[in-house]
């Protein structure tokens, strides 16, 4: 979504436009469009946050995972004997 509004803004649409084409608010047009211009592409990265690190990869959460790539999480496979 952040390289989507980024790209709409090059395009010349406003925020208010974008916000309205894309159904995000106009809070979070500004922040990635601010964000972008002060950091170029870093600024569209997930920054750091506090606490425990993630149980999942973001590789496996956008469906690029290992094998079982978009298997459900919530299902346990049965075991091979």
């Amino acid at each position: 979504m952040r390289s989507r509004i980024v790209l709409a803004c090059a395009e010349g649409a406003s925020n208010t436009e974008v916000t309205r084409d894309l159904g995000v608010r106009v809070s979070t047009v500004g922040r990635w469009r601010r964000s972008f211009l002060k950091l170029r592409l870093d600024g569209l990265m997930n920054e750091q946050r506090p606490g425990r690190p993630p149980s999942t990869s973001l590789d496996r959460v956008e469906g690029r995972g290992g094998d079982d790539a978009g298997a459900d999480p919530r299902v346990t496979p049965p075991l091979i004997a």
